[in-house]
């Protein structure tokens, strides 16, 4: 059996394809799940507070929480395989961690689990996705900027549109997540992208295709943050088994969604 640790839209897609259970470890207790867990069972610890107040909260909620669970499934059962839902944010590039000193209460809160799991004698893997089209306005960038495109035919990049991502609609990431729950590997970390980056200016030149009237501006705004990884191999990607799709056909799919169920 796979549990997953939380709820979310993650889980609920996952759970629209494969069979899994919840146990709600922050609700129900970590001892609830231990005491379903059996050896050879998946747990995929994708219960994380993302936006902690604090340091404090956030080790509290996602290194001590995750160190605790780790430590009982560990007790419980060696053969236990346990799945840890990491971040891009605890990178400086594809393969390197950034410095401590410059990973904000987040970051450094899965910068320390991710650690610690990897050094438990348990069947562990770290994953990390590329940034995920959640089809979700309320979600991510990319959602946002088409559900804005629909309902008001404008949208407005920042910078002539120059940051790129690498989209990983969520379906497809739940499925590269069933695989590296089922499939033995021997790589402790899988980090999962579509190898393909978009610039946000040519994300809109896809969205002007389904919607020709739409209107294209632009924002000059000064940036101080670092710009997010858009750039990865995919030695995962070709170990697991490369699921094609095309962001153009994603795109439009949302779109022609969002236009049947809203009246804007």
């Amino acid at each position: 059996m796979i549990y997953f640790t939380g709820g979310g839209a993650l889980y609920d897609e996952f759970a629209r394809h494969f069979d899994c259970e919840k146990i709600s470890i922050r609700k129900q207790g970590i001892s609830a799940l231990v005491e379903l867990v059996k050896a050879e069972d998946i747990v995929v610890h994708n219960s994380a507070l993302v936006c902690p107040k604090n340091l404090s909260e956030a080790m509290e909620s996602n290194f001590q929480l995750t160190k605790e669970l780790a430590n009982a499934l560990l007790v419980k059962s060696k053969n236990i395989k346990l799945i840890f839902l990491s971040s891009m944010s605890i990178l400086v590039n594809a393969s390197e961690y950034q410095e401590e000193s410059k990973l904000g209460p987040y970051a450094l809160s899965k910068f320390k689990a991710e650690k610690f799991c990897l050094n438990l004698k348990l069947k562990v893997c770290s994953v990390r996705f590329s940034t995920l089209f959640y089809k979700d306005p309320l979600k991510d960038g990319l959602s946002n900027l088409i559900y804005t495109a629909v309902r008001n035919k404008e949208i407005t990049l920042i910078n002539g549109g120059v940051d790129k991502r690498d989209f990983l609609p969520l379906e497809i990431a739940v499925k590269y997540l069933y695989r590296i729950c089922t499939q033995e590997s021997d790589l402790n970390i899988h980090t999962i992208a579509s190898g393909n980056a978009f610039s946000f200016k040519e994300v809109a030149e896809i969205i002007q295709d389904f919607i020709p009237s739409l209107k294209i501006l632009d924002k000059s705004v000064e940036i101080k943050s670092n710009p997010v990884l858009s750039r990865f191999t995919k030695e995962s990607n070709n170990l697991l088994g490369e699921i094609q799709f095309s962001i153009q056909e994603h795109i439009g799919n949302y779109i022609k969604e969002l236009g049947e169920n809203n009246h804007f």
